[in-house]
Formats: C-alpha cells, sequence, structure tokens
C-alpha cells in the first residue's frame, strides 16, 4: 500500500495522512521535543510574573491598570495551546512529561488539566454532535451570553468526564490544582494586594476564557455538522494566525490530531487541494463564504 493509501485509510486524527515526499512526512512527524510549544510555557508564566511583580511595586492608575490587563490576556492566551498540546502527546514522547507540562498550561487559566484532557478528546470523538460533544454547549447560544451559561456548560462536560469512570489519581490531581490555585489567590491578595490580584488574574481570566471559546469553539464549529473533514472551519487569512496563535487553522487539527500548532499553515498550503476535496470549509475572512 503506498503512503498516500496508508494516509486516507488512517482512523480520524492519525497524522499518518501526508504526501508521499520526504518534506511533507516531517510535517507529520512527532517533534520529539517540540520547542515552540515550551517556548509558550515560559513566555505565559513568564509574562504572568512580571506583570504581578510590577503591580505589587504600587499604586495602579486607570492607564497602568490597562496595561495589566492587556499584559495578563496576551500571556493567558497562550494556555489553551499548551495544554492542548500536552493533550494530544506532541510536547513530548513521554505521556507524564506531557502531563506535566499540560498541568503547568491549564492551571493559570483556572483549568483542571485531567478534566480538559478527557473532555477534550470526548470532543474530537463526537465533533458537534450537540448530545454527545461536551463543548456542543457553547454553540448553543450567543456569544455574548456566554458568561451566563458558563457554569452550566463546565457542569455538563463535568457529567459527561465522570461518565468516562476517570482513574483517582486523575481526580487527586485536579483537587490538587484547585486547592493550589486557592492557595495562590490567598498570596497573591497578600502580597500585590487584592487590585493586582484583579487586575492581573482574574478579570483577564475572565476575557480570555470569551476569547478561547470564539476561536476554539463558535468561530470554527457553529452550524457544522457532525462529520469529518465537514466538521471544522478553517480561516485562511495570515492576520488571524497570531491572535488565535494558528487555531484559525483549526480545521486542520481535527483532520490530523498530532499535527503541532504552528506547522498548521504549513500543512494547510501542502493539503488544501486534499481537504478541498473533502468538503472542508474554508474561509479567506471572518465573512467571506467558504471557498
Amino acid at each position: 500500500m503506498s503512503t498516500a493509501e496508508r494516509a486516507d485509510s488512517a482512523p480520524p486524527g492519525r497524522a499518518a495522512e501526508s504526501e508521499p515526499s520526504e518534506r511533507a512526512a516531517e510535517l507529520f512527524a512527532h517533534p520529539g521535543v517540540d520547542w515552540p510549544t515550551l517556548a509558550l510555557l515560559v513566555l505565559m508564566w513568564g509574562g504572568l510574573a512580571a506583570n504581578l511583580a510590577w503591580a505589587a511595586q504600587g499604586g495602579v492608575d486607570l492607564t497602568q491598570g490597562l496595561a495589566h490587563v492587556l499584559i495578563a490576556v496576551a500571556s493567558l492566551n497562550l494556555s489553551f495551546t499548551i495544554w492542548h498540546e500536552a493533550v494530544h502527546g506532541t510536547v513530548f514522547r513521554s505521556e507524564a512529561a506531557n502531563h506535566v507540562v499540560g498541568v503547568l498550561g491549564a492551571w493559570p487559566a483556572w483549568i483542571p488539566y485531567f478534566l480538559i484532557r478527557r473532555g477534550h478528546k470526548l470532543h474530537h470523538e463526537h465533533v458537534n454532535d450537540p448530545e454527545r460533544d461536551p463543548d456542543a454547549w457553547f454553540n448553543e447560544g450567543s456569544i455574548l451570553s456566554l458568561p451566563f451559561r458558563y457554569l452550566g456548560g463546565v457542569a455538563r462536560t463535568k457529567r459527561m468526564v465522570e461518565a468516562t469512570d476517570p482513574p483517582t489519581w486523575e481526580r487527586r490531581v485536579d483537587t490538587a490544582q484547585a486547592l493550589a490555585l486557592l492557595l495562590a489567590f490567598v498570596l497573591v491578595g497578600w502580597l500585590a494586594g487584592p487590585v493586582a490580584l484583579i487586575l492581573c488574574w482574574m478579570f483577564p481570566k475572565g476575557i480570555v476564557m470569551w476569547i478561547h471559546a470564539w476561536y476554539v469553539n463558535v468561530l470554527p464549529h457553529r452550524d457544522l455538522p457532525s462529520e469529518r473533514f465537514r466538521d471544522t472551519r478553517i480561516f485562511s487569512a495570515p492576520w488571524l494566525a497570531l491572535p488565535t496563535v494558528m487555531h484559525s487553522y483549526h480545521g486542520v487539527h481535527h483532520a490530523w490530531q498530532t499535527v503541532p500548532w504552528h506547522r498548521y499553515a504549513r500543512v494547510f498550503r501542502a493539503k488544501r487541494a486534499f481537504l478541498e476535496q473533502r468538503g472542508t470549509p474554508i474561509r479567506t475572512g471572518l465573512r467571506s463564504p467558504a471557498q
């Protein structure tokens, strides 16, 4: 069987679907150690820590307060990509090492890693299925109403994850994360002050929650069927790649789950004809019709 035939017969999400060329095959190969994702982890933690240290130095006026919020939002925006890569095992070959990166990536965004890991895998198994996709609730109402629906959506995801009977150790690690988060709130509020806690962490967390819901759930999935290659949009506009950390090419990820985030654009260019043949929705802008 040829490389292309093996690729097209591979199960959903496998990185095997690559062009029969050495250059294309490299795009689908595991990076071994994914340094770009580790760089995001350092940037996120460094940005958050430096921002809090700055806020702890003294009073915060309106302009400085806005700067704190923007820095924290930019830092926390990296969180999704970090834990997401760990979920799909692309940061290291070692599962345990990926778990460490996943916890470090998810914790600042108040996300229990092992809960979201199982929930995300369910999402890939049942994309856009209103009954079985844990993320389907994001698209059931206006994005503006998301803060009012958030707790209900999280509770729904927890119920679906619990139905998979996760091991006790995963629950314990997630509980430890939650306790560490509460302790961190107390320490930051004490050392940097409650204003710094709100401007450098709590308020930005709410903004980033909304941003991630928009470009990870609503933008790529709303109003699409539960069918591989047709279930996730790709937005090829280059200006969207940076603020979404390449997730404007989210359809590439759903086609090949083990491709690292920083290769999405190159894989899209290499596989565009393949995707178009299978009906993948491709847009050149946020309001443009499918191309």
